[in-house]
């Protein structure tokens, strides 16, 4: 897991925001040690986020899919590798988000960072909210099993 968590920061009016110091610490950790992210408006009122090894793999994914359903696939590759932006992390590890983002997101004042593994997303804090109480409602029927699978994998050493 690269991007685990939520975090809240502050977004200025030059439209800066500084990436969490674990999410910036999985950057530097990847193949190429990163110092940029890639970012592109979501399907709803958020960013999506990653680092370039995940940008790679959607990539694969796309030209895999596009044996089956190319239309499909060049729709999903036009979205997000044609709609994403490199954003270089300065010194102090913030990030300039486009004005379009911004207005996408609907973003103000705060942010928060919701890390779902190897990417992330960027959005309101009400926006983040709302998909925790989603993401809690969809998988009660289903947590006690996932529980009990992921502890199988720690116990055979397979997580990690």
């Amino acid at each position: 897991m690269r991007f685990v968590s939520t975090y809240d920061a502050g977004l200025d009016e030059k439209r800066r925001v500084t990436l969490p110091a674990d999410f910036r610490s999985s950057l530097r950790s990847g193949r190429d040690g990163a110092d940029h992210i890639r970012v592109w408006p979501g399907d709803g009122g958020w960013l999506e986020a990653a680092d370039d090894d995940f940008i790679a793999a959607l990539s694969q994914s796309a030209e895999d899919l596009a044996q089956d359903d190319p239309e499909a696939a060049e729709a999903a590759t036009l979205a997000i590798l044609g709609g994403s932006r490199k954003l270089a992390l300065d010194g102090a590890g913030r990030i300039v988000l486009p004005e379009a983002f911004v207005a996408h997101a609907t973003l103000g004042d705060r942010v928060s960072f919701i890390g779902l593994g190897p990417y992330f997303r960027i959005a309101t804090p009400e926006i983040a909210a709302s998909m925790a109480h989603a993401a809690r409602d969809r998988t009660a029927p289903t947590k006690a099993r996932i529980f009990a699978m992921a502890r199988r994998k720690v116990r055979e050493g397979g997580a990690g």
